[in-house]
């Protein structure tokens, strides 16, 4: 009983940290992943008096990925049945020559000012349609959401830290004669403190093992993945091994370091 009891002390508090920094990977990812659908079917339409060059898009704005010359061949044939053939004919000649521009990144709404600033300069230019309201009603909910996740992430971090370095205190001092004593025979503060590190390796791995599986099971849930869909979201990549080395990584790193301040600032 006092074995499983000394082992589990910190295994929940690394527990906490392990599913927290799980959740936060999983949630930029999720959000990354958004925006990069959300990209691919986002664009600028511009209408020009006069064909562009695309060489002159690409001057004006950055990181292009496609321009798309929009065919109005399709637009005016729309009204082949309620316009004459002759004004059919001066609707084609007089309208405006239009493109579809799609960028290589989902841009800020400060940069698509910018953008739409750039081509609205431009003299054969006669009209710019950036979504902009759209776009920054977006773009507000992406940070706003993605600033509720960090704030209760950096709440139980905080929580989750300040009962590590609790229960590092508590067996240092449950344990102090014996470091004493070993202290005496030469012993190295690293092989006096060599079991609550070896605690830290077992909560770590056991953790990082349990939060990976959870996290896979959800990941791969049919349920979850249509609700995931409805919400307008798209699925992230998800790495059983990139994520257990990361999750192993970091709590342990976490642990190490609370582990290290604990001990030295009761050594002082």
């Amino acid at each position: 009983m006092k074995f499983i009891k000394r082992y589990f002390s910190l295994f929940f508090p690394i527990f906490s940290i392990t599913i927290v920094f799980n959740m936060y990977t999983y949630t930029q990812d999720l959000l990354e992943s958004y925006k990069k659908n959300v990209n691919k079917n986002y664009s600028i339409i511009i209408s020009s008096s006069k064909p562009i060059k695309h060489r002159t898009i690409y001057d004006l704005i950055d990181d292009v990925h496609i321009i798309e010359k929009i065919d109005t061949n399709k637009l005016t044939q729309s009204f082949a049945s309620t316009l004459s053939k002759e004004n059919l004919d001066l609707l084609r000649k007089n309208i405006p020559y239009f493109y579809n521009i799609v960028l290589n990144y989902f841009p800020k709404s400060s940069k698509l000012r910018n953008i739409e600033k750039n081509l609205v300069n431009h003299k054969s230019i006669i009209k710019v349609e950036t979504f902009y309201e759209k776009h920054n009603s977006f773009t507000e909910m992406v940070i706003l959401t993605n600033g509720i996740i960090n704030f209760f992430i950096f709440i139980v971090l905080i929580l989750s830290f300040m009962l590590i370095a609790k229960q590092v205190e508590v067996w240092y001092f449950e344990h102090l004669r014996t470091m004493e004593i070993m202290a005496l025979f030469g012993a190295s503060m690293f092989k006096r403190t060599s079991r609550l590190f070896s605690m830290a390796i077992f909560s770590s791995a056991l953790s990082s093992f349990i939060v990976v599986s959870v996290f896979y099971l959800i990941h791969n849930n049919e349920v979850i993945k249509r609700s995931i869909l409805k919400m307008g979201l798209y699925l992230a990549d998800f790495s059983v091994w990139t994520t257990l080395i990361e999750s192993l990584f970091s709590s342990l790193l976490v642990s190490f370091v609370i582990i290290l301040l604990v001990v030295f600032a009761q050594k002082d």
